[in-house]
């Protein structure tokens, strides 16, 4: 197993020159011909999504749409992919909630565990 770090996941999202989609192909190459995907953690996940957000200025339905594309790639594959589909849909659909929030939301929904909150926005969609 190979597990991308948030600086390889930006890159697929965003390369920043002809150096980086170089090694980029290199590294899918190598990473097929050896019947291998790249895993991306949800700790990865959410600091790509902070990134994007933060010095990118990206909004987050296209943050959303460009990591679940890029998560259905043959080279790519979330550490859980049903908690990071929901948890990017979520993000999508509920402005007032964090990425961090929406995988915690999403690890509840799939596992389905009870998540003790203090945190109002978080609760109710948890509850709805």
């Amino acid at each position: 197993m190979r597990l991308a770090d948030t600086n390889v996941l930006l890159g697929f999202v965003m390369p920043s020159g002809e150096r980086q989609t170089v090694a980029l192909d290199t590294l899918v190459s190598g990473v097929e011909s050896a019947d291998e995907r790249l895993v991306v953690t949800e700790v990865v996940l959410a600091e790509a999504v902070w990134v994007l957000r933060s010095f990118y200025g990206w909004e987050r339905g296209a943050i959303a749409s460009a990591l679940i594309e890029l998560l259905s790639t043959p080279s790519l594959v979330a550490w859980d992919p049903a908690v990071a589909g929901a948890a990017l849909g979520l993000m999508a659909s509920d402005p007032r909630l964090d990425i961090a929030d929406c995988l915690l939301a999403a690890r509840a929904r799939v596992d389905g565990d009870e998540v003790v909150t203090f945190d109002e926005r978080l609760r109710r969609t948890l509850e709805g």
